[in-house]
């Protein structure tokens, strides 16, 4: 309590006062006084909110003095992001922006699908001339078909990666570029990061156990080979 009030009436009334101030229209320049155990938080030069010390967080050791920093890098972040979201022309300009991404993205999309055709395309040819010389035993165990069905596999998996990377910058992109939105595309990089190490942490843990069944595979095969004519 502060005077009396309680937070949660005091966090009302400074989200009251606020709006008041900035509704005047000035420029939002957010500065601090401190007087004692107290820092008043002023926007324009009017006083918005006050902090006491037991508004800091004890739990992270944080000081009257470094909530007053946090408080003020806030505050000032969140008016100038509202000042952008009633600003005609900035919305007009990230719309523009926005619809600029997508055609690159449709463009890299587009690209990426024609390069598959045109990689698989040349991977059936190279294919067909290369697996016929692989012998083990006597054996052709690596058929044209099957490696060019490997291949359609790989070349397809990296597409459908490459498209996926694609379409998150895309998507990224475009929530920065409002103020309501731009919290989720601050945080889409850590979230896409996430599902991206844990991917691909599961692929490098099962490297060692494919490689163990191809040779044994290929083991197989070879006793196959050479006991077939008994």
């Amino acid at each position: 309590h502060f005077l009396g009030v309680s937070a949660a009436d005091r966090a009302h009334r400074a989200e009251r006062a606020i709006g008041e101030i900035l509704e005047k229209g000035g420029p939002g320049k957010v500065t601090s006084a401190k007087e004692g155990q107290r820092v008043g938080m002023f926007i324009d030069g009017e006083l918005a909110y006050v902090l006491v010390a037991a508004d800091a967080d004890r739990m992270r050791a944080e000081t009257l003095e470094s909530a007053t920093v946090a408080s003020t890098a806030l505050l000032s972040h969140a008016i100038e992001e509202t000042k952008e979201a009633r600003d005609r022309s900035r919305i007009l300009k990230a719309l523009l922006s926005s619809a600029i991404a997508t055609l690159i993205y449709g463009g890299l999309a587009w690209i990426v699908l024609r390069a598959r055709h045109w990689l698989i395309a040349r991977l059936a040819d190279a294919l067909h001339r290369t697996t016929a010389k692989v012998q083990v035993a006597g054996e052709h165990i690596l058929g044209g078909g099957r490696m060019l069905t490997l291949a359609r596999w790989a070349v397809q998996g990296i597409t459908i990666v490459l498209l996926l990377a694609i379409a998150d910058r895309w998507v990224t992109y475009v929530l920065l570029q409002f103020p309501y939105t731009r919290p989720w595309g601050e945080q889409a990089d850590q979230f896409v990061l996430g599902i991206a190490l844990k991917v691909g942490g599961g692929i490098l843990r099962a490297i060692p156990d494919l490689l163990i069944a191809v040779v044994i595979f290929v083991i197989a095969r070879a006793f196959i080979g050479m006991f077939r004519p008994l």
